[in-house]
């Protein structure tokens, strides 16, 4: 049989009238008893200062926190479902200018010690596994791979901010000061010895006369990409270092705006930091991410475009659906912006041809030193009315032809369709969306 008996009477008031568990509690098989004085100018202050003095008895035994997830429970219903502990007697009177309270708590002493059983050997098993990781972290630095040091400390950080620990050894703010010296001492560079199209991007460790190189090391670029119909939207990968700290960096390939700005930056598991965040108190994470940017080299970069603009014309053009041609200023405009945003300038028309073959021919006599003609045709095709709406369709072709070989390089089919108050709106917006999409279509040939 099991028996404990907790008490405070911290103040030294013993009431006259009062029953005698106060002084003298009751022994209660296989219980811990508690008894809680509280002390306030209203019986309400008294009586929520006794179910504290029993709250924070029972975290001094358990060593876990009691008060704050518990104190609602127990204020509002004499019970503790989670330990089984339930209110067995109260005493409150008035004296010294106030009142004083007094309650008898009883708790099964199995289910009361099993939560500490419970949560001390949580403690255990998380301080041991944050000194695994932390081991790990010290192994990756010796063997010169920083960026992996840098994730296993990062992980031990996250657990930390799980709960206690048994020695309360690894406070969470000296993992996070741990993690941003990792990141100050690693340094990348970016260089171009293969010319603008790939460059070489190296890591090491900025620490002692002859730095090493950091070896299998993480790092995050960011850059400009552009989808099918040629929208802009950043986007970023992970490389990876070789045993030499370096890795090769394609500048160029289908998706990426012809001119930007490529970031290099140590990488960060989005998941850990993640879950660091939503433990932490606001703000606790955003030095190292303030560091991580501040450390970070930025690649500014042009690729030039497949077709000279010198060389090139580009003509756009826009029909009713009985084939006559009407110029629309929203269409160039969104047309010319497409462009504009990745960076290039053309030389761009509005067209005119009863068609397409009429309008090439018109170009390649008004611009014969032009080796290569894109035309951009955008048609009405169909108009449908709603019941507060106007819908309109739009079907076009951009086609890219070299005029010395007379071969049609490259051509997309555009089709759109989009909704207006009334037949002037729906047209102005299909045009201007048809010529956007064009646009974008276009760039991946540029």
């Amino acid at each position: 049989m099991a028996l404990l008996l907790l008490f405070s009477c911290a103040s030294g008031f013993v009431p006259v009238d009062g029953p005698d568990w106060i002084l003298d509690p009751p022994r209660v098989p296989d219980s811990v008893v508690f008894v809680g004085e509280g002390f306030g100018n209203t019986e309400s202050e008294a009586r929520a200062g006794a179910y504290r003095d029993v709250l924070e008895a029972m975290e001094g035994e358990l060593g876990i926190s009691v008060l704050i997830p518990y104190y609602r429970e127990f204020y509002s219903t004499d019970r503790i479902s989670m330990f089984g502990t339930y209110v067995n007697g109260t005493y409150s009177v008035a004296a010294d200018g106030g009142y004083y309270h007094f309650i008898l708590a009883v708790t099964p002493s199995e289910s009361f010690y099993a939560q500490r059983s419970e949560e001390y050997l949580d403690a255990i098993e998380r301080e041991n596994d944050i000194g695994r990781l932390l081991s790990s972290a010290s192994a990756h630095y010796r063997a010169n791979e920083d960026t992996a040091a840098l994730e296993d400390v990062l992980a031990a950080l996250s657990l930390s901010l799980d709960g206690n620990q048994e020695a309360g050894r690894y406070a969470p703010e000296d993992l996070l000061a741990r993690a941003m010296e990792y990141v100050s001492n690693i340094t990348i560079r970016v260089d171009k010895p293969y010319g603008d199209a790939i460059c070489l991007v190296s890591v090491t460790r900025d620490k002692g006369p002859f730095p090493p190189p950091v070896r299998n090391g993480r790092i995050d670029v960011s850059y400009t990409m552009m989808d099918n119909s040629g929208n802009l939207f950043e986007d970023s990968v992970s490389a990876m270092s070789g045993s030499n700290g370096r890795f090769e960096f394609n500048v160029t390939n289908p998706y990426t705006a012809r001119r930007g700005t490529l970031r290099f930056s140590v990488h960060l598991p989005e998941d850990i930091i993640e879950a660091i965040r939503l433990k932490s108190e606001e703000g606790f994470i955003d030095p190292l991410l303030e560091l991580v940017a501040a450390r970070s080299v930025a690649y500014p970069y042009a690729i030039p475009p497949a077709f000279p603009p010198e060389d090139t014309i580009i003509a756009v053009a826009s029909y009713m659906m009985d084939g006559r041609f009407l110029y629309s200023d929203d269409a160039m405009t969104a047309f010319s912006d497409q462009l504009r945003t990745a960076g290039l300038e053309y030389e761009t028309v509005a067209a005119m041809g009863e068609d397409e073959a009429d309008m090439l021919a018109s170009l390649i006599r008004d611009y014969p030193d032009k080796r290569y003609i894109v035309t951009v045709y955008l048609g009405l095709s169909d108009y449908r009315e709603a019941f507060d709406s106007v819908y309109v369709r739009i079907d076009g072709r951009v086609s890219i032809i070299d005029t010395d070989t007379a071969d049609l390089i490259a051509q997309r089919t555009v089709f759109v369709s989009e909704r207006g108050e009334d037949a002037e709106s729906a047209e102005r917006l299909a045009f201007e969306r048809g010529a956007r999409i064009a646009g974008g279509m276009l760039l991946r040939y540029l």
